[in-house]
């Protein structure tokens, strides 16, 4: 976010600071304890092992990376089949952007939000043991980037073209809580 929105007031944020510390604070007594009862192995095991461990498929699970997207191309319908179609709208967006008001901050977001999704979804694809649940984390980002699209898109419409997109939306959340209630529930 900061990187692409080039904000960097945060890091003059008294509260960010403060957090730091008092996060050092609860953590560092432990840590100089374990080294002091531990040694060295302590950081070999604490680092090294844990680390180590992406590496290893420990609970022998055959879950693997292809079959992660296949979960969420069945599963997360309609929004994988949305998620696909927000990718090519975000192109034209970005030929569009000359007609959107605030064009350049609706982009970035949508570049930001868009690797923020990939970023989360590739940490949780690098370990070997692998479990449906593990992608969680990256799906608000997921959600945050179709609705950045949407957003944009909608400034691009004229207001016929915005109330179908509307209908389509409402369709789709229609489906999609369908789908979820089906899943979580029935199945």
């Amino acid at each position: 976010f900061s990187v692409l929105y080039r904000e960097w007031g945060w890091l003059k944020n008294k509260y960010f600071w403060m957090g730091n510390g008092l996060g050092l604070l609860v953590a560092l007594p432990w840590h100089l304890y374990e080294a002091q009862v531990f040694g060295a192995s302590f950081f070999t095991k604490y680092f090294g092992f844990q680390l180590g461990r992406i590496t290893q498929n420990i609970i022998e699970s055959g879950i693997t990376n292809g079959y992660i997207l296949w979960v969420f191309w069945n599963y997360g319908q309609p929004w994988s089949a949305i998620f696909l179609v927000a990718i090519a709208l975000s192109a034209i967006l970005f030929f569009k952007k000359r007609m959107i008001p605030d064009a350049k901050r609706n982009l970035l977001f949508v570049a930001f939000s868009f690797s923020a999704f990939i970023f989360m979804l590739g940490i949780f694809m690098l370990p070997t043991t692998k479990l449906v649940t593990y992608f969680i984390p990256s799906y608000p980002f997921l959600a945050i980037f179709l609705s950045a699209v949407y957003g944009g898109i909608f400034l691009t419409m004229r207001p016929i073209q915005q109330n179908i997109l509307r209908a389509t939306v409402g369709l789709a959340l229609i489906v999609a809580m369908f789908f979820s209630i089906r899943e979580a529930f029935l199945e």
